[in-house]
C-alpha cells in the first residue's frame, strides 16, 4: 500500500486531496504543519510527501529543503495556488549536497483527480527507474 504524507493548511483543499487518495487504495496521513511534517518524515514509512507551497511558518519549499538537507529522498510533489512560472522555477531547485530534486513535481490549484493521480504514479515511476 502506497504511503503518502500530505500537508496541506486548507481543511477542504486537504479533505479533497485525502479523500481521492483513499479512495484510490493510499494511506494518507494529512496534516497542516510543516515542522510536524519534518517528525513525521522521521517516524513513518513513507513513499510520497505532497506539501502545499504557502504553509504558515515553513513553506512547503522550505520543508523540502530541509528533507533534502537532512537526506530524505523521498519524492515530494509541491502544489499552489501561485503562478505556473514561479512553480516552474522552484521545482527546478536542486539540493546542492546530494544533486537530488528539492521538488520532483509541482501542480497548480485546483487539482483534480486525474491530474493529482497521474502525477503521482509518474513521479513514482521515475523514480523507481532511478539507478539504486
Amino acid at each position: 500500500m502506497l504511503r503518502v504524507l500530505l500537508v496541506e493548511d486548507d481543511e477542504a483543499t486537504g479533505r479533497v486531496l485525502a479523500a481521492i487518495l483513499r479512495a484510490e487504495g493510499i494511506a494518507v496521513h494529512l496534516i497542516d504543519d510543516a515542522e510536524i511534517a519534518l517528525e513525521l518524515v522521521r517516524l513513518l514509512p513513507l513513499d510520497l510527501v505532497i506539501a502545499d507551497f504557502a504553509l504558515p511558518g515553513m513553506s512547503g519549499l522550505d520543508l523540502c529543503r530541509v528533507l533534502r538537507g537532512a537526506g530524505q529522498t523521498h519524492p515530494t510533489i509541491l502544489i499552489s495556488g501561485g503562478a505556473p512560472d514561479e512553480l516552474a522555477t522552484v521545482a527546478a531547485e536542486v539540493d546542492p549536497r546530494s544533486g537530488v530534486p528539492l521538488v520532483n513535481q509541482w501542480l497548480p490549484k485546483p487539482i483534480d483527480r486525474a491530474t493529482l493521480l497521474q502525477t503521482i504514479e509518474e513521479v513514482l515511476t521515475r523514480r523507481s527507474s532511478l539507478p539504486p
